[in-house]
C-alpha cells in the first residue's frame, strides 16, 4: 500500500511539474507577444466598419492563437530559440503576431457579418425585393458577388476542416483586400512558395463548396 501511495504521489507531482513547466513555457513569450499585438493594433485603430471598437477582442484571440501553436509552428522561431538569438526570436514573434491578428480580424468579421445578416430586416436597400433575374448564370454575377460566394465557401470549408483558417485568410487578403502574393508573403512572413502551396489546397477543395453556396443563393 505504501508503495502504491508513493507511486500515486510521485505521479501527481510529475504532472504538477509538467504543468508548471508548460505555464512557464507559455508565459515566456506571452508578455512580449501581448506588447507586439498592442503596438500593431492599438485601441481605436479601427474607426469604421463592423470591427470598430473590437481591437481588444481581436488582440486577445490573436494572443491565444499565437500561444497555442501558431508561434511554435514557425521553424525560424524554433531555430532562433534553440541558438538563443533573442533578436531573431523577436522578429519571428512580430511576424507571428501580424499573421494572427490578420486571421483573427478575418474570423471576427465573418462571424459578425453572419450575425448581422441573420438579424437585419430585409428591405429594398439590402435586397429584400427582387431586383435581378433569378435565372442569371453565376458566371454573369458582378465580381463582388462572386468574391463573396468564394469567401463564404471558404468559411464552410474551414468549418469542415477541409482547409485551414490560414488558407482562408490568405484567400481573403487576395480576393477582398486586393493583395498580390508578394504582399501577402511579406505580411505573413512566409515565402511565396508557401503561399502558392496553400492556394493550391484551396483550389482543390473549394469547387465543391462554391457549388453548394451557388445552389443556396440562386
Amino acid at each position: 500500500m505504501k508503495t502504491k501511495y508513493t507511486s500515486k504521489q510521485e505521479s501527481k507531482e510529475t504532472k504538477k511539474s509538467r504543468w508548471e513547466a508548460r505555464l512557464e513555457h507559455i508565459a515566456g513569450p506571452a508578455d512580449e507577444l501581448d506588447a507586439i499585438c498592442r503596438a500593431k493594433l492599438p485601441d481605436g485603430a479601427i474607426r469604421n466598419g463592423i470591427l470598430a471598437g473590437r481591437e481588444a477582442e481581436i488582440r486577445q484571440d490573436a494572443l491565444i492563437m499565437s500561444l497555442t501553436g501558431h508561434l511554435q509552428g514557425r521553424p525560424l522561431y524554433l531555430e532562433a530559440k534553440a541558438r538563443g538569438d533573442q533578436e531573431a526570436m523577436h522578429t519571428e514573434m512580430v511576424k507571428c503576431a501580424c499573421s494572427a491578428l490578420q486571421i483573427c480580424k478575418w474570423r471576427m468579421e465573418r462571424k459578425l457579418g453572419k450575425s448581422y445578416a441573420r438579424s437585419a430586416p430585409l428591405d429594398e436597400q439590402n435586397g429584400g425585393v427582387k431586383q435581378h433575374d433569378a435565372n442569371m448564370d453565376t458566371t454573369d454575377w458582378p465580381l463582388s458577388a462572386r468574391i463573396e460566394v468564394a469567401l463564404r465557401a471558404a468559411d464552410e470549408a474551414v468549418q469542415d476542416k477541409r482547409i485551414s483558417p490560414m488558407n482562408a485568410g490568405i484567400l481573403t487578403m487576395i480576393l477582398r483586400d486586393g493583395m498580390n502574393v508578394e504582399r501577402v508573403s511579406r505580411r505573413l512572413g512566409i515565402s511565396t512558395n508557401a503561399i502558392y502551396q496553400q492556394l493550391d489546397r484551396v483550389k482543390r477543395e473549394l469547387p465543391e463548396y462554391v457549388g453548394r453556396v451557388e445552389r443556396i443563393v440562386t
